[in-house]
């Protein structure tokens, strides 16, 4: 699936359901996904693959560092809504770049758990998870404002350290930095209804000091980052984000895909609710370097050109050199029989930009 396909909703659309296997996303499934109760193992196989991709996201980069966990600082808590200071300062240098960022807390087990089990007929069809989700609190002007970090599902009867990447948060820190960063978790019912909103109540979140010896603790924030590193021929990684990405030269700017906001998507797919996949925009020269243009003219020699040589074959466009793969989980439907299923969908993130011919 080509990621330039980004650039358009109505390309996306069509290469990713070809990839997953999507027929018809127009059509209501058979079982809405509120209604459908994930067994374990799938739950399990999607965590998993999920820790892989990020375990594989810390070692792309050569010469990564590890900033020890940042405990984050309690300042509100209630049963669906929790604020968070974590201090940056002299902690993420703020010349480097931010290769992962994850904030991890701990879920405690709701004491009434029997309550949810999905055997229980009466519950059978009603929804058993919560989605988290986390804001960074930003003060623009006098005005507190909102800026979406990251989301996930959340089973009420599940307990331990849920991760969240929070690597965006951070990198957009970095160019803007401030001694400490203020992180408002909420936790919204999954759709409308008495008991929606009591199984959202029910997700609790440890927000208190634990013993030492303890499992669990205070909200964790941990960094992974590398320094920049001279280039000889240097082409931007990041757009600057002061300025157009069209008027820079080639560069990675930031493109969310929302699957909440699509409703196609939001019939389909369960995990995630959405993800960031970026968008390779900018401008290219007409040679790369220097030492392309010898190298141009030297394979003109060998093959023989003379005079006038063109160049027009070498017209180079802002493009993708590598991508990455996104964990899902999504429904599908064949023949009548609905099946969930776990993978890692191919090309789905754009990892690098660079000119290409």
């Amino acid at each position: 699936m080509p990621l330039d396909s980004f650039t358009h909703e109505d390309e996306f659309q069509v290469n990713f359901l070809n990839k997953v296997g999507i027929e018809d996303p127009t059509r209501e499934p058979l079982i809405s996904k509120e209604n459908i109760v994930i067994p374990a193992d799938i739950r399990e196989k999607y965590e998993s693959m999920l820790h892989h991709h990020r375990e594989k996201r810390r070692v792309i980069t050569k010469g990564i560092r590890k900033i020890p966990g940042i405990p984050g600082q309690v300042l509100f808590a209630n049963a669906t809504r929790q604020m968070f200071k974590f201090q940056l300062e002299h902690r993420v240098p703020p010349d480097s770049d931010i290769v992962l960022a994850e904030m991890k807390i701990y879920q405690d087990r709701a004491n009434d758990a029997v309550f949810f089990n999905p055997s229980n007929h009466s519950h059978r069809h009603h929804p058993t998870s919560a989605r988290v989700s986390l804001h960074q609190m930003l003060d623009v002007n006098g005005i507190t404002e909102a800026v979406f970090a990251d989301e996930r599902m959340v089973a009420v009867n599940s307990s331990g350290w849920k991760i969240f990447d929070i690597t965006d948060t951070i990198d957009r820190w970095t160019r803007d930095p401030t001694p400490t960063i203020d992180i408002e978790l909420t936790v919204n019912p999954i759709r409308q209804g008495r008991h929606a909103r009591r199984i959202a109540e029910k997700v609790r979140f440890v927000t208190e000091e634990a013993p030492n010896d303890a499992p669990y603790g205070y909200p964790v924030l941990t960094v992974y980052t590398v320094k920049y590193m001279p280039k000889l021929d240097p082409e931007p990684r990041q757009c600057d984000q002061s300025s157009s990405p069209e008027s820079q030269r080639c560069c990675r700017t930031s493109r969310y895909i929302d699957f909440r906001n699509m409703r196609w998507a939001n019939r389909w797919v369960i995990e995630p609710s959405g993800f960031e996949a970026y968008d390779c925009v900018g401008t290219c020269s007409h040679h790369r370097s220097y030492r392309d243009l010898l190298s141009n003219l030297f394979r003109s020699g060998r093959t023989g050109g003379a005079g006038g040589t063109s160049y027009r074959n070498d017209y180079r466009t802002c493009g993708i050199s590598r991508s990455a793969s996104l964990p899902m989980m999504y429904m599908t439907e064949n023949n009548g029989v609905m099946e969930l299923k776990v993978e890692e969908i191919p090309n789905m993130i754009a990892e690098e930009c660079s000119c290409q011919r």
